[in-house]
């Protein structure tokens, strides 16, 4: 009886580190220390813009701590990393690391970080949201782009986490000033909103794919296609949608309670 014990100890032990060493290659692979402090700035930058609009640029010291508390990469990263290592078979990890660790792969990686970045500045994203609007719907690319949002159901995904998101951060505001949020009020008008989101996020979704995709010929960009319709690409958007969502829920509930205790300080 002891031996199986130990023996099941091991078993789980060795099955444990081999998890580990394959969401390690996935997280590399991804690069995802680099899309974390991607997403690290863009927080920076909006809690700044959150300072400015709610609490007329009154939030101090305490928000910019708070703020660059709350966008911890650390945290950030661990989240993500334990959504794929929870979300994937090992199977599924295994072939997404082939995929990513080609040069393709990792082409569409620096792509995507690359315009990210870029989308960070409100001209460029202005631009490439026009570009869209103006584009030839006849060109094979956008029927490739359009053909990879829907198969990972992006537009679908994206508005839904972000109505979770700002229901978290108004029930985050309502926490923080000490009063109870009337939940089917915020979820009823975010709802209400839904359509106008949904148009929002197509018209980010298309600039943003569009100016990362460019640079790939049509033959990789349907090799890019492809990968996403595989099992493996299926959990890996899901297993990323799932991470995505818990680590934006925290942060946007954890800065509404920040914003929340910094409008009655004000009003004190």
């Amino acid at each position: 009886m002891r031996f199986f014990y130990c023996f099941w100890v091991v078993l789980c032990i060795a099955t444990s580190a081999l998890a580990q060493n394959n969401v390690d290659d996935l997280s590399r692979a991804l690069r995802l220390k680099d899309v974390v402090s991607i997403l690290r700035d863009e927080g920076i930058q909006y809690g700044k813009t959150l300072n400015d609009e709610l609490l007329d640029g009154t939030g101090g010291a305490f928000v910019d701590q708070k703020v660059d508390e709350i966008y911890s990469s650390d945290r950030m990263e661990s989240v993500l990393r334990h959504a794929l290592a929870d979300s994937m078979t090992q199977k599924d990890i295994e072939e997404s690391v082939l995929f990513f660790e080609t040069p393709l792969g990792q082409t569409i990686i620096s792509l995507e970080n690359s315009a990210r970045r870029a989308y960070s500045d409100p001209t460029v994203e202005d631009i490439a949201k026009t570009q869209y609007q103006k584009m030839d719907r006849s060109k094979p690319l956008y029927g490739l782009i359009e053909e990879y949002i829907a198969t990972n159901d992006l537009i679908g995904q994206n508005v839904d986490s972000a109505i979770r998101a700002d229901y978290e951060f108004f029930r985050g505001i309502s926490q923080g000033q000490g009063v109870r949020q009337d939940d089917q009020a915020v979820l009823s008008d975010l709802w209400a909103q839904k359509d106008v989101t949904r148009q929002e996020t197509r018209d980010w979704l298309f600039g943003f794919l569009l100016l990362a995709y460019q640079p790939l010929n049509d033959r990789e960009m349907q090799e890019n296609l492809a990968f996403s319709k595989t099992d493996a690409g299926r959990a890996l958007n899901s297993a990323l949608f799932v991470g995505f969502e818990q680590m934006y829920n925290e942060i946007s509930f954890e800065l509404g309670l920040v914003i929340g205790r910094s409008m009655v300080a004000q009003d004190l």
